[in-house]
């Protein structure tokens, strides 16, 4: 069983989509995620949030189920703690990225294992704050669980020096490795397994549920979106995202995230009053 024009999961993205100003701005999806249930249709979060930041939210829309976090690569079935999904980065990606910040005290490093921050500095778990809250300062992450995503922080120069080292020494199989984004007074850039999209997440969950890509619909305003709303067959963002999000979305909202679009899309798209 699914629901109108076919679709079987929703994936919503959390911050500027969901969530603005730290609040949930539709309770009322809530109610609209356990009717669309009870339709066959089931609804995730997919999220760059690790678990722990994840489930608040959750708990809030009533979704008890399955969770798509840290960017896409961990997907877990909440009831037994499952993972579904699970992309830990390659050791000779760890041990590459570790030794470029050996003795550069101007670079932090978080890992993300699991559901916790393994820091090489308390500066580094406080910049990592925004995947999570549960985090480890440790002197050196390769004693870390297999970690599926790691961030070094730092000034861009500096950044750009071993972005560049990496990218020369890694194969693209083994690692993507993000764009730098600045943040003010410091910069930042993701390392991962190719694997760690969420896109791929999503994918692998509608296939859990017995469906495929074709049978999702994306909700996403922001660049960390861009797997999912390309591998969704259905994506829909605000008319305020990312230029680049509204460049591949199937459809453009003429609604904010402030104003809701996410549950006057849903209403739109399956007829509900």
């Amino acid at each position: 069983m699914h629901g109108k024009n076919g679709i079987k999961l929703i994936a919503c993205d959390i911050d500027g989509t969901l969530v603005v100003n730290g609040k949930v701005v539709s309770p009322e999806l809530r109610h609209i995620f356990a009717e669309l249930r009870r339709q066959g249709v089931a609804a995730t979060l997919c999220t760059g949030r690790m678990p722990h930041w994840t489930v608040a939210v959750a708990d809030e829309l009533g979704l008890t189920e399955y969770l798509i976090c840290t960017e896409g690569g961990h997907v877990f079935y909440r009831p037994t703690g499952e993972d579904l999904h699970y992309a830990a980065i390659h050791r000779r990606v760890v041990e590459s990225v570790a030794r470029l910040t050996e003795g550069s005290p101007e670079v932090g490093l978080a890992a993300m294992c699991h559901d916790t921050i393994w820091a090489t500095s308390r500066l580094a778990a406080q910049r990592a704050h925004w995947w999570g809250s549960h985090s480890k300062v440790v002197h050196d992450v390769r004693d870390a669980p297999p970690p599926v995503l790691l961030v070094l922080f730092g000034p861009q120069e500096v950044l750009e020096r071993g972005s560049r080292a990496l990218r020369d020494e890694l194969p693209a199989e083994l690692a993507f490795i993000h764009d730098i984004e600045n943040q003010g007074s410091y910069a930042h850039f993701k390392i991962c397994a190719p694997e760690t999209d969420k896109g791929v997440g999503a994918e692998r969950l509608v296939r859990r549920l017995g469906g495929d890509r074709t049978q999702i619909l994306a909700f996403g305003d922001y660049l960390n979106d861009l797997g999912i709303m390309r591998h969704a067959g259905h994506s829909i963002c605000p008319r305020d995202a990312h230029p680049e999000i509204r460049r591949i979305a199937t459809r453009v909202s003429p609604y904010s995230a402030e104003e809701g679009f996410v549950v006057r899309e849903i209403k739109r798209t399956f007829g509900l009053p």
